[in-house]
């Protein structure tokens, strides 16, 4: 795969129902199907050298601490989608499973 895009910021996701992790300036890589590769953490042996090549390439994006959505209005967001007849495509692992 090729790497499409590699954004820098600080984000979360949901390991399991009672485990959330936080990524403090992660470096998240996206393959050209919309795929994160990777998520790797600042002390990375290969953070920097994944983040010049990026920049190299024209597909680095750095998303200030302050500027990402706060938690509570990205959970209104997963809620209004949750209703069925607000529901258009599912992805599942890379692959749409349903299309309206």
């Amino acid at each position: 795969m090729t790497l499409s895009l590699a954004i820098e910021g600080s984000g979360f996701t949901a390991r399991t129902c009672d485990e959330v992790a936080y990524f403090h300036n992660a470096l998240f890589l996206i393959d050209d199907r919309g795929i994160i590769t990777s998520v790797l953490q600042p002390d990375a042996e290969r953070y920097a050298v994944e983040r010049d090549e990026a920049r190299r390439h024209g597909v680095y994006r750095r998303i200030p601490d302050g500027e990402q959505e706060p938690p509570a209005d990205i959970f209104q967001k997963i809620l209004n989608l949750a209703v069925p007849e607000n529901i258009r495509a599912v992805w599942v692992q890379g692959r749409q499973v349903v299309a309206k």
